[in-house]
């Protein structure tokens, strides 16, 4: 019977940890929104490219936020196509959100 109970419970904590990623992934941010996500101060740094939202937190070459001159927080789709590396810099990156669309 406890055998039975455990694996209910493994079950319950997977789907909603499943739940959780699939609500995060639909966040819209505003660019007002996105700028509190800086990175400075132990902020999490996040960039949007192309209306898609990336952690860059952790990522290469990024320090507090920065990242060759870019801030996080912002959009970042312009410099990113003029970067000698370009778009491919994103792949592997965790996407939270997308750009709310300007009115």
């Amino acid at each position: 019977v406890m055998a039975g109970v455990m694996a209910s419970a493994e079950a319950t904590t997977t789907v909603t940890a499943v739940s959780k990623s699939a609500v995060s992934a639909e966040k819209i941010f505003t660019l007002d929104e996105l700028a509190a996500f800086n990175g400075e101060n132990g902020a999490l740094a996040y960039v949007a490219v192309d209306g898609i939202v990336y952690d860059v937190t952790h990522a290469k070459g990024w320090k507090n936020g920065k990242h060759k001159g870019i801030q996080a927080g912002q959009d970042v789709t312009k410099a990113i196509e003029k970067s000698p590396h370009g778009k491919k810099v994103l792949k592997g990156l965790v996407v939270v959100g997308k750009l709310a669309e300007k009115k």
